[in-house]
């Protein structure tokens, strides 16, 4: 069946928009680290992003 327009959103587009968001920020605010910080926000949001957004697959 086809996904869901929020379960495609959510997966597909905020994911990468996301990582960019934080990397971005991270250079920003503590560029020593940046890369370290980055990839610690990719595993809490690979974590946490099935709990907050588990409810909108339930259309696929």
């Amino acid at each position: 069946m086809f996904k869901s327009l929020l379960s495609i959103l959510f997966a597909d587009v905020l994911f990468p928009v996301y990582i960019f968001a934080c990397a971005s920020l991270f250079l920003w605010l503590v560029p020593n680290h940046w890369v370290l910080l980055t990839f610690i926000s990719i595993i809490v949001f690979i974590i946490v992003h099935p709990i907050i957004f588990g409810r909108f697959d339930k259309y696929d």
